[in-house]
Formats: C-alpha cells, sequence, structure tokens
C-alpha cells in the first residue's frame, strides 16, 4: 500500500498518497469492477487516479470497503458508515481526512506552488501589503490552503471580504483562528504542516484544533 504519510490531529486521522501508478493499476489494487467503472467516466488520466486513489486511502482507514457520496453543496459523505470525511488533491497526491464524529475540511498543496492572481480572492491589497516581503510567498500558499480547507468545510464565498485572518511568519508547523464575518458558527481554527514538499492545511469549527503531526 504506497501511502506516503499519516497524520493525527485530534481524533481526525489523515492519509496522504504519493501517486505514481496509472489507473489501471489503481483498478486492480482496489478490485471493485463497480468503482473501477465509474472512475473510467473521468476524461482525465490525472483525475482518475486520483479518485481511485482516495478510494483506496478510505479502505485503508475504515479496514473495509465504503463508498463515498456528494451532497448538494459538493461536499463527500459515506454512505452506510458513520464518520466524517474530506478530500484533497494536488498534482501527483491524494489525501483523505477522517474523524468519527467531527466535520473538518482538508486542503493539500505543493509548497512550490504560486498563489499568483488568485491571492485576489483571499485577502485585500491593502492587507496584502502589509505583509514583509520574504513572508509573502509562504504567507499566502499558507492562508490559501487555509481558505481552500475552511471552504470545504463552511462554504461561502466572499473571503476576501469576509475573512480574518491573523499575519504572521509562517512556521514549519503550527495552528492558527480565523472568523467570518457574518457567519453564525463563525469560529474556525487551522492546523498546518509543511511537510517534505506539502502543506497540509485542517480546519474544524471553534478554537480548539490540534496540530497535524506525522505518524
Amino acid at each position: 500500500m504506497p501511502i506516503t504519510r499519516r497524520y493525527a490531529c485530534g481524533d481526525v486521522e489523515i492519509v496522504v498518497w504519493a501517486i505514481e501508478e496509472t489507473s489501471e493499476q489503481l483498478s486492480a489494487l482496489l478490485g471493485d469492477a463497480v468503482l473501477s467503472q465509474q472512475a473510467s467516466s473521468f476524461g482525465s488520466e490525472a483525475r482518475r487516479a486520483e479518485w481511485l486513489a482516495v478510494r483506496l486511502l478510505l479502505r485503508e482507514i475504515l479496514g473495509c470497503s465504503a463508498c463515498i457520496d456528494y451532497a448538494a453543496d459538493g461536499k463527500p459523505f459515506l454512505v452506510g458508515e458513520s464518520g466524517c470525511i474530506s478530500i484533497s488533491h494536488t498534482r501527483g497526491f491524494a489525501a483523505l481526512a477522517f474523524s468519527p464524529a467531527r466535520p473538518m475540511g482538508l486542503d493539500i498543496e505543493l509548497v512550490t506552488r504560486k498563489v499568483g492572481i488568485a491571492r485576489s480572492f483571499v485577502i485585500k491589497e491593502s492587507e496584502y501589503c502589509t505583509i514583509p516581503l520574504e513572508q509573502r510567498d509562504a504567507y499566502m500558499l499558507l492562508r490559501w490552503t487555509a481558505c481552500e480547507a475552511l471552504y470545504k468545510l463552511a462554504g461561502g464565498c466572499g473571503y476576501r471580504e469576509r475573512l480574518s485572518m491573523p499575519v504572521f511568519a509562517p512556521a514549519r508547523a503550527g495552528t492558527f483562528c480565523v472568523s467570518l464575518q457574518g457567519d453564525a458558527h463563525s469560529a474556525f481554527s487551522v492546523g498546518y504542516n509543511f511537510d517534505d514538499g506539502l502543506l497540509l492545511a485542517l480546519c474544524v469549527e471553534g478554537e480548539n484544533a490540534a496540530l497535524p503531526l506525522r505518524v
């Protein structure tokens, strides 16, 4: 089982797969004709491989096969099994977070990714200008990843105007709080880890997130 990383974060378990196999090889590992047929509907080889890798990760966590479906808002959920999940992909990697009861949002990104023009969706220019130049790349990647994780948990829009997130020099790993103006459940916390070429961010509601630690 080519799982390359595992993390523990309170009651959340996170597993990451470095995808080096083809979708055909992943289908063979999965050994499920129905899921393999579903994966074949994706036009992109990379998308097929990501989809199959996530199902293999879920089997690894649960110890059995389980079905993933999607709500109207796009959030994944388990069919016929208890627990909460969140899914993320980036080039060459797939990740899955599982908790017995706690909703969460997970996002992973390559540390080499440049946020670039996408920053206009998550930060005001006046706030961006306050970030020290030497910290901008790491901070903006962390802010983008945190927003992706928050969106998977809470949804919503207008993060540039509504998001409150401290400006700081990111460490290798840490936690911080964010909030959304105008949201009835506005307090969230994010645990993050810059780990061997990947940035992982996990967002939960409230102010008591644990740090994702590699195990």
